[in-house]
């Protein structure tokens, strides 16, 4: 499964820098692999790296990369994952119990996709497989929207007048999606009373926030991130959803931020 996930990752970018090496424990100092020339030719950049004992993956596009603050806070992101990782492998191959216990190799793959690039606005969502041992591997899902006069990265909810206001934007059909794909991944209706939380309705306000666009000019569609755990078991995997942008939408938004929404055709 992380092989296929790793195959989609890698066609999906432009740049890249691979190692291999035999090595089965790396030496937490070892520099991150970082083509000069790939990177340099392309603001893209996909670094993957591999070892008998970890791979490791993390890609963003070149809508990101030409954005020098942007850049440079997903390269601190980068480097920050690579050593959560080797300190993970460091300690897997050093164990406090059983040394003679085999390790296996961990994982931590992410990827950053472009989903609208809108006059003022670039808005990313994050992917992310992690193994580090254990019964199964992570995934999970995270957003991220620049904005490009201040120069900063915001949260989408951010431009909402507050959390009460998206909630009462988007709850409603937001849960109206999630119990509908329940009912269909357990071959039953979903019990609003009872007391699992896999039941319950929940708050998009708590969960992060795509924006989509149709035609590049302004936000015409949200997605409400959902990850596995989150709305149902592991087995069942993610819920997001995809929703339009309402009247309801636009008069939960700040003014200041109205401009760049337009209702869903």
């Amino acid at each position: 499964m992380r092989t296929l996930l790793l195959a989609l990752l890698i066609s999906s970018t432009v740049s890249c820098a691979t190692a291999r090496r035999p090595s089965a424990a790396p030496e937490s100092g070892a520099p991150a692999v970082t083509s000069g020339s790939a990177a340099s030719a392309s603001a893209a950049l996909k670094v993957h790296e591999e070892t008998e004992a970890y791979e490791f993956f993390f890609g963003f596009p070149a809508e990101a990369g030409a954005i020098a603050p942007l850049r440079a806070q997903l390269e601190a992101l980068r480097a920050e994952r690579r050593r959560e990782l080797l300190r993970s492998v460091e300690e897997a191959h050093h164990p406090q119990g059983d040394a003679d216990a085999a390790p296996h190799p961990q994982t931590d793959i992410t990827l950053w996709s472009l989903q609208a690039s809108v006059p003022g606005w670039l808005s990313l969502r994050e992917t992310r497989d992690v193994y580090y041992g254990g019964a199964h591997p992570f995934q999970s899902s995270g957003a991220l929207l620049w904005d490009v006069d201040a120069r900063v990265a915001r949260d989408a909810r951010e431009l909402f007048q507050s959390r009460q206001a998206l909630t009462a934007a988007l709850r409603s059909p937001f849960c109206e999606g999630v119990d509908r794909e329940r009912a269909e991944r357990r071959g039953q209706p979903v019990n609003r009373d009872s007391d699992d939380g896999f039941d319950a309705c929940l708050d998009p306000a708590e969960l992060p926030l795509v924006l989509r666009s149709s035609n590049g000019q302004r936000f015409d569609e949200l997605e409400v991130l959902v990850d596995a755990y989150v709305a149902g078991p592991y087995v069942e995997g993610s819920y997001h959803q995809r929703l339009p942008v309402t009247p309801s939408v636009l008069a939960a938004l700040r003014a200041e931020y109205r401009g760049s929404f337009a209702l869903t055709r």
